[in-house]
């Protein structure tokens, strides 16, 4: 079996935007992988493809065990799906992996593609322990519905992006003249904001569309769009405005498109959260009060939940050796990986007995903004600087018991009570929040376990 093994055909792939550097061999490379790629053994094993198919009916003709490349984006992606597609085995390694195993075993943090493609065929042999997935040293493929939802919300990150790019400049070019009033103004309207069609009166205004030259757009109301243009002239009689340059009316019909990609993408993420293969997690959201946008970047995260889990749908707990007092202490291997994937992991920073360390949050950066946001919004601003609540009783709470637990939580970190009943500061907003931010997540978890158990 183990020479059966040693001739089984492994190919390390390394991709970039204009070819691929393929490293085709049966077996193990022998000795140092250093002294092989140096060799004129090497080169009888290396070649370059242009990215295309063509490489993948090369490959599809091999018929590899294995084909061992790193997740680089849009052009690995497209290498994945055809893949798939030719029925050809793929694996996803690690980039940090690679990346410190290069510095290992090559001496040096210069990037080189072809000993890339080497080391990653090597890194079959040496981490493909048992022929079982390793979140250590693999990325996981995930399904197509949440590929499909994290693509989604890419570029409803992209165009938002973009329009916030737009945005500022527009308020710059404002207040240098073209019409101070607005500069520091917020355009956004307060209803029908998730129209894609229908984007803010201020930029259609500025874009020109109020003339009914907007082709396909909804424009904003006449009575509106005349109090803008109205609003104008008397800035422009104050001595406050003057003409609207070509360049701020291109920005703002920029805006315009922004929010009409970030609406359509939008509409289908919540399209896609209405799968039914998430009606559980929504019973659960449905008790922290969570929206949509931080629901669909929580479920890209941690879909399935099972995932997190033992083999009988249990939380994984490991028994770390008896301490000095002889007790021994718990390890929730399940609850720390759930809240590293939602960008909540610590990594100690500590060394010896050096009283500076400390840890790095490490994870999504993207589901620990939604999270850091969420305890703003849900916790924080709804209370005054004083402690109290800024809405009636009837108001306050969008979920259940977690959102009141949440927010007990929040204010033990972020408040004191006095003798006489007043609250009183002791730690700043940030270090309150952040605190409360993981307690979000160790406490989705635990009712998540419990959903899932007790369905």
């Amino acid at each position: 079996m183990d020479n059966i093994i040693a001739q089984d055909l492994v190919i390390g792939i390394d991709v970039s935007s204009s070819w691929v550097d393929l490293f085709c061999f049966h077996g193990q490379v022998p000795g140092s992988i250093r002294a092989f790629y140096e060799s004129a053994e090497f080169e009888k094993h290396h070649s370059q493809w242009p990215t295309g198919m063509e490489v993948v009916r090369h490959i599809a003709q091999l018929q590899p065990v294995a084909v061992v490349l790193e997740p680089t984006g849009s052009y690995s992606k497209y290498l994945c799906e055809k893949f798939t597609e030719y029925g050809i085995p793929y694996l996803l390694a690690d980039q940090t992996l690679i990346k410190q195993t290069r510095k290992g075993l090559a001496g040096t943090d210069n990037k080189d593609d072809a000993f890339d493609a080497i080391l990653l065929q090597d890194l079959y042999w040496d981490k493909w322990e048992g022929r079982r997935y390793d979140r250590r040293y693999w990325v996981e493929d995930r399904p197509e519905i949440i590929k499909t939802l994290k693509s989604k919300l890419d570029e409803m990150k992209t165009a938002q992006k973009k329009a916030n790019q737009s945005i500022n400049t527009i308020k710059q070019r404002l207040a240098a003249g073209e019409w101070l009033e607005k500069a520091k103004s917020s355009s956004m309207r307060a209803k029908d904001i998730y129209n894609p069609n229908h984007p803010p009166g201020l930029y259609q205004w500025l874009a020109g569309w109020s003339d009914g030259n907007h082709g396909d757009w909804e424009p904003e109301s006449k009575i509106a769009l005349g109090r803008i243009k109205a609003a104008y002239q008397r800035a422009v009689e104050r001595g406050e405005a003057r003409e609207i340059s070509a360049t701020t009316r291109e920005l703002a019909r920029m805006i315009c498109i922004c929010h009409r990609l970030e609406m359509l993408a939008r509409a289908e993420v919540a399209t896609l959260l209405m799968q039914p293969c998430f009606k559980i997690y929504h019973q659960v959201f449905d008790d922290f009060g969570f929206d949509l946008k931080e629901r669909a970047w929580i479920l890209s995260r941690i879909y399935p939940f099972s995932k997190f889990l033992d083999e009988d749908g249990g939380s994984i707990i490991n028994y770390k050796r008896k301490n000095s007092n002889g007790n021994r202490s718990k390890q929730h291997r399940s609850k720390r990986r759930f809240r590293q994937s939602l960008g909540l992991g610590r990594v100690d920073r500590r060394s010896g007995s050096s009283v500076r360390g400390g840890s790095n949050l490490k994870g999504s950066a993207d589901a620990r903004g939604v999270l850091w946001y969420w305890v703003k919004r849900e916790l924080e601003m709804k209370r005054g600087h004083d402690g109290k609540f800024n809405q009636p009783i009837a108001q306050r709470w969008d979920g259940g018991l977690a959102l009141l637990l949440l927010d007990w939580y929040w204010m033990k970190r972020a408040y004191e009570v006095l003798p006489d009943g007043r609250l009183k500061k002791i730690a700043s907003a940030v270090d309150a929040r952040n605190a409360t931010t993981r307690k979000v997540a160790d406490l989705l978890f635990s009712e998540l376990l419990k959903a899932f158990q007790q369905r």
